[in-house]
């Protein structure tokens, strides 16, 4: 199992106004992605939904751990434009 993390370079950050987005990828595939937004937006419901799936992440973990999987974590930074698609 790769769980790839991936954010914004510290430099990008200023063209953002200091707006981070995190993504996490299992096996290439987007699972979880959450991002900075204005006040009135950030909430569960909108900006941090994807919270709601820590459990599915979890459970990934766990499934990859039973069948022996060896676990591969990959934390990095990553250009806005591939993060924003």
């Amino acid at each position: 199992m790769k769980v790839e993390i991936s954010s914004l370079p510290d430099r990008e950050l200023r063209d953002y106004d200091d707006k981070d987005i995190v993504e996490v990828r299992v096996d290439g595939s987007l699972i979880w992605q959450v991002y900075d937004d204005d006040p009135k937006d950030s909430n569960l419901n909108r900006s941090f939904k994807d919270c709601r799936r820590v459990g599915i992440l979890m459970k990934l973990a766990f499934d990859a751990g039973v069948r022996g999987e060896k676990f591969e974590l990959i934390e990095g930074q990553v250009s806005g434009d591939l993060l924003w698609k």
